[in-house]
């Protein structure tokens, strides 16, 4: 990129307003509300300073610059330093799309690419890029951070990157949460991984290390939260082995943790996954299994063919299809013909007693109910979560849960529905052969009504339009946190693919 001047404008407004393109080649600071215009290069050398409540509003879908790796989306480079060091509550660093209605992939996202000088992001939420974080080599610091509705990964670990992930939450991202390839090694711990369509995806060379029985320094104590991806929580496609024991997967057992892994328990030429001893509900729980003497972890089974991601259908006469029920953290999948009419109650409660995808109750598993007393208040949007959850592990003092709450605060960790509608496929759709997805925010009323939605992402405008009819439609078992009705927030995918 060549070296452009930076363009600095401060507005008359209360708040101090910087208008940002081009090449920092010295020690800057960013506070009050920070607009990026066009690609940001923080040259090697030069330290990029983000002040506690900084608010970084980002240009949608346009580059003043036209340059970096996408010349049509804003990405802010670091071959410097960047010390994005927030603090809970106001004092949290946001990064943004300034779009009037935001969508996933409205920027290219933070570029990490010093391997010598680490990196530093604390209490940051990072939001509607193409990739939330990219690191490229080196090992930043990721703590107390949200990365949610990015259009790829949440975090992206590249070219022999080692970045230490902890306390975080990363959700509901459209391909990955977190994603390791080019032999690098991420260490993740006590970090909430949920809603992404994989949870953590790990290719080729690489690995990634989610928790040990018996860590060593500078590896993973686990404590993680991997649960509801729509398609696997961990995909192992390195040869390599995953380590991810000590953690807690929403699930009974280590063949429950299992089913929603793609490794060599589905492929032999994959590594394993490795997830026993497994611990009970709540941070820092109980040890509930150990692995067998001299096991370290599960066997490798023969081959066997992936769960396909969406809702299986089965073709009835006239063309019609009728759809199977579907466990409660799948995507309503939408084919041709498919009827429009709700689900039949009967067959669309999920529960524990028959089969959803709530997991176990506190009773079956045997664990301590939280002895931390919740308050609620009112929030005109959706928390973070991560200051929530840590009251919640440290379980002393009084919890101020913040409505809505998100998916894994619920006393069954996650949704269930009384009733889902289909959409319809666009006839117009149908004829062109167009496929497509739409990811839907929604806030689920205390009564499990949908109380508001808004669109994260959408591969057409009639897809949007007919899975919000059917949204409409839904009814959810309302949520609870410690048996107290809540409003809370999850995203439904509506995936629409041709026979």
């Amino acid at each position: 990129m060549k070296t452009i001047l930076l363009l600095l404008a401060l507005t008359a407004t209360a708040a101090a307003q910087l208008t940002v393109q081009g090449t920092i080649d010295r020690d800057a600071t960013w506070s009050g509300i920070v607009h990026l215009n066009g690609d940001v290069l923080v040259q090697p050398g030069a330290t990029l300073t983000i002040a506690p409540g900084t608010r970084v509003e980002v240009r949608a879908r346009a580059d003043g610059i036209g340059g970096g790796k996408n010349r049509e989306r804003v990405e802010l480079i670091v071959a410097g330093r960047l010390l994005a060091e927030g603090g809970p509550g106001k004092g949290r660093i946001l990064f943004t799309s300034d779009g009037t209605e935001p969508r996933m992939g409205d920027w290219s996202g933070i570029v990490l690419r010093n391997p010598r000088e680490g990196s530093r992001l604390t209490f940051c939420l990072i939001e509607y890029a193409h990739k939330g974080v990219s690191v490229l080599g080196g090992a930043p610091e990721i703590g107390d951070c949200e990365i949610r509705y990015n259009e790829y990964a949440g975090i992206s670990c590249e070219v022999r990157a080692r970045p230490r992930i902890i306390n975080s939450n990363i959700t509901a991202n459209g391909f990955a949460g977190v994603v390791s390839e080019l032999a690098s090694a991420p260490v993740l711990e006590r970090t909430i991984i949920t809603q992404n369509e994989i949870g953590v995806a790990v290719f080729d060379r690489s690995e990634a290390d989610l928790g040990r029985a018996a860590p060593e320094a500078g590896q993973s104590h686990g404590a993680n939260y991997l649960f509801n991806n729509f398609e696997s929580n961990i995909y192992n496609q390195s040869s390599r082995d995953v380590y991810a024991q000590n953690n807690l997967w929403n699930a009974g057992s280590s063949d429950d943790v299992l089913a929603a892994i793609v490794a060599a328990n589905r492929n032999p030429a994959y590594g394993a996954v490795i997830v026993t001893p497994l611990f009970d509900s709540g941070f820092g729980g109980r040890e509930r299994s150990t692995p067998a003497a001299g096991a370290g972890g599960p066997s490798r089974p023969a081959a066997t063919q992936p769960v396909p991601l969406v809702t299986s259908t089965v073709a009835a006469p006239g063309g019609k299809t009728t759809p199977d029920t579907a466990p409660a953290d799948e995507p309503v999948a939408v084919r041709p013909d498919d009827v429009p009419d709700p689900l039949p109650e009967a067959a669309d409660t999920l529960s524990v007693a028959d089969g959803g995808a709530a997991g176990p109750s506190e009773g079956e598993t045997g664990a301590a109910a939280p002895t931390v007393e919740a308050s609620f208040t009112e929030a005109a949007s959706a928390p973070t979560g991560t200051d929530a959850l840590r009251v919640q592990r440290e379980q002393t003092g009084l919890a101020a849960i913040v409505e809505p709450v998100i998916e894994g605060l619920l006393d069954g960790r996650t949704r269930q529905y009384v009733s889902r509608a289909k959409p319809s496929y666009p006839a117009i759709y149908q004829r062109t052969r167009h496929e497509g997805k739409v990811l839907l925010e929604v806030v689920v009323g205390r009564d499990g009504t949908v109380e508001s939605h808004r669109v994260l992402r959408s591969d057409g405008d009639l897809f949007t339009e007919e899975a919000v009819k059917a949204l409409r439609r839904f009814r959810y078992k309302p949520g609870t946190v410690q048996g107290k009705p809540v409003r809370f927030t999850i995203v439904e995918p509506f995936i629409f693919r041709m026979e």
